[in-house]
């Protein structure tokens, strides 16, 4: 085999790897961020969470909730009505439709700027607990 036939070979090999997504992609085209994140978000630290360390994708999850769970008890003062709950399983569009209810439902009207931050804190938070799962941490 000559040298070239070999190279092409390393080189193609190579380009495979490169092109496989790994469960455990922190990035934007990552599965847990294509499930959980709107492609609009601009999120510049978001690769240097990891299942150890400081951010951990644990520490993300939690303070992203707590975070949302402070929005809603801020603007929500009644019932949310009929329970919309966000499926594990399910995506950025279960997020927007649950905000989405507390509008319809609860007689509140969430406003920006906390309706975004509230999808946005979500949608971080069920990443963090995507990645999570995906990375076995």
């Amino acid at each position: 085999m000559k040298k070239s036939e070999l190279r092409n070979i390393i080189r193609e090999s190579i380009k495979g790897l490169i092109n496989e997504q790994s469960p455990c992609d922190n990035t934007m085209n990552g599965s847990c961020a294509q499930q959980w994140l709107p492609p609009t978000l601009n999120w510049p630290n978001m690769t240097n969470f990891a299942c150890t360390g400081n951010p951990h994708y644990n520490g993300a999850m939690n303070n992203h909730w707590t975070g949302a769970t402070s929005i809603m008890t801020q603007t929500i003062t009644s019932t949310v009505g009929p329970s919309y709950t966000i499926n594990p399983n399910g995506n950025y569009s279960d997020i927007n439709n649950f905000v989405n209810s507390i509008n319809q439902f609860s007689g509140n009207n969430i406003q920006q700027p906390q309706k975004g931050q509230l999808k946005r804190k979500l949608a971080k938070g069920y990443w963090a607990y995507c990645m999570n799962q995906a990375c076995n941490c």
